[in-house]
C-alpha cells in the first residue's frame, strides 16, 4: 500500500520524536532501520509528485497554446466575415439595392448618420466636453 507524501512526512516526524527519546541502543537501531525503509518511499512519493506538476505544467502549455491558435482561427474567420459582408454590401450599392432576398436572407443597407470620432480629447474646448 503506498502512502501519500504528507502521511510519510508526519511518519518520518513522529518517528524522529521517538528517536530523540529511544533511551536503549537497540530500540534506536530498530527505530533507524524503519526510518532506512520510510526514507526510500519519500523519495519515490516525491518523485511521483515531481513528473505529475512536469505534466500537469506541459498539459497547462499545451492548452494555452491551442487556445491562442483558436484565438488567431477565431480573428481570421470574423475578418473573412467582414470582408464577405462588405462585399455583398458593395454588390448592392452598384445595383442600386436597398433591400433584397437571397434565398432565405433578406438583407438592407441601413442608413446611419455621419459620425464624428474624435481621437484627441483636447481638440475640444472643456465646455463643449
Amino acid at each position: 500500500m503506498t502512502h501519500s507524501l504528507y502521511e510519510l512526512d508526519y511518519n518520518l516526524r513522529q518517528l524522529d520524536a521517538v528517536m530523540s527519546q529511544a533511551q536503549d541502543e537497540e530500540t534506536l537501531l530498530i527505530l533507524e532501520d524503519t526510518k532506512n525503509v520510510l526514507l526510500p518511499q519519500i523519495e519515490e512519493s516525491a518523485v511521483d509528485i515531481l513528473t505529475y506538476i512536469g505534466d500537469c505544467q506541459a498539459r497547462a502549455k499545451h492548452l494555452k497554446d491551442e487556445a491562442v491558435r483558436i484565438a488567431k482561427k477565431a480573428k481570421a474567420l470574423e475578418g473573412r466575415a467582414e470582408w464577405l459582408k462588405n462585399l455583398l454590401k458593395t454588390h448592392m450599392q452598384m445595383t442600386n439595392q436597398e433591400k433584397a432576398t437571397y434565398g432565405t436572407y433578406d438583407v438592407s443597407l441601413a442608413k446611419r448618420p455621419d459620425r464624428v470620432v474624435i481621437t484627441d480629447e483636447n481638440w475640444l474646448p472643456d465646455e463643449l466636453c
